[in-house]
């Protein structure tokens, strides 16, 4: 689920607010998620496991020292918008996209590219994997047992998220 607006510096919605951005167009992200297909250059993001001389670049970013890790290749095999959330004046708030990637590809930094493309911001309100490798979440145990995952179930859970994060922090005043 990708949100747009605001890009964070862990590209989630746990991050910090690092820039945002006018909401693009439907038509916008359509021609963006185009040109994001097949094999391009990716940079994965600050805070990920990739090793940086021996430690993992994402403790690196806690400790105030994130690293720009070097582009590499991938291959987006499919996107597919399956659901639009627009604002009042038709820009796409979020967008629940459907990728088929290879291994390597980080959706966090697909969400920041994509944006970029059309000079907005994003970071990820929610992922939810459907297969790795020959793994289908179908097959997973307690399959049954998950909820639908929809636009409004990632808003709903990335807005109880921030507010008990606000509450701990003793910000009880903010949404």
């Amino acid at each position: 689920m990708i949100h747009f607006g605001a890009e964070t510096d862990t590209l989630e919605y746990t991050g910090q607010i690092v820039r945002e951005a006018p909401l693009p167009a439907p038509a916008a992200l359509g021609e963006a998620l185009e040109q994001f297909k097949g094999d391009i250059m990716q940079a994965p993001p600050a805070f990920s496991a990739i090793h940086v001389d021996g430690k993992r670049a994402s403790d690196l970013a806690r400790e105030g020292r994130a690293q720009e890790l070097p582009a590499r290749p991938v291959r987006v095999y499919s996107a597919e918008i399956k659901d639009l959330w627009l604002d009042s004046k038709g820009g796409v708030e979020y967008a629940l996209v459907d990728f088929s990637v290879s291994k390597g590809t980080y959706i966090r930094s697909l969400a920041r590219d994509i944006a970029a493309a059309f000079s907005s911001a994003a970071h990820l309100t929610g992922l939810y994997r459907t297969k790795v490798g020959n793994f289908c979440i179908q097959d997973a145990a307690g399959f049954t047992d998950l909820g639908n995952f929809s636009i409004e179930s990632a808003v709903a859970a990335e807005k109880a998220a921030v507010r008990a994060e606000n509450s701990r922090r003793g910000n009880v005043n903010v949404q």
